[in-house]
């Protein structure tokens, strides 16, 4: 009976390992190889360009503001070597930092997080449902959000 339960815990161990990691280690092998197909941004002016189209294409307002920073001796992932954040600074005024790999991707994933912002507001949102939308608009340009501006 004991030999019985080793087997069973093994299972279970195994099972979680399935169901959690090996999807994990998929979409983190995704990201990576589309990382590595991106071409990094690294001057101001064409981080500025790509903003500007990425804020167009996902229908945000003229008279939202959006600053771009670059920050290449911070790194906002814990991944590494990706990501940035947004902020709001005032009504219709957002800062946006991004880590020393920007590129286009990382660009539009800050983008829906503000667009996402404008659209639901005060309320409270869940943190992991706006980071899963924002990697699908990340990588498909499909907005999915319920809410619109």
């Amino acid at each position: 009976m004991k030999k019985d339960s080793g087997i069973i815990g093994v299972l279970a161990l195994l099972g979680l390992f399935l169901i959690f990691f090996v999807p994990l280690a998929i979409i983190s092998l995704i990201f990576g190889l589309a990382d590595l197909c991106s071409k990094k941004i690294l001057s101001n002016e064409e981080m500025k360009k790509v903003m500007d189209e990425e804020k167009k294409k996902i229908g945000i307002p003229h008279f939202v503001s959006i600053a771009i920073r670059n920050t290449p001796k911070y790194d906002f992932s814990i991944f590494g070597g990706y990501g940035g954040k947004m902020q709001e600074l005032g009504k219709n005024k957002y800062l946006v930092s991004l880590g020393h790999a920007t590129n286009r991707r990382t660009i539009a994933h800050e983008i829906f997080h503000v667009y996402r912002f404008l659209a639901i507001k005060d309320e409270n949102g869940l943190y992991f449902y706006d980071e899963l939308l924002a990697r699908i608009y990340e990588l498909f340009r499909i907005n999915l959000s319920l809410k619109k501006i």
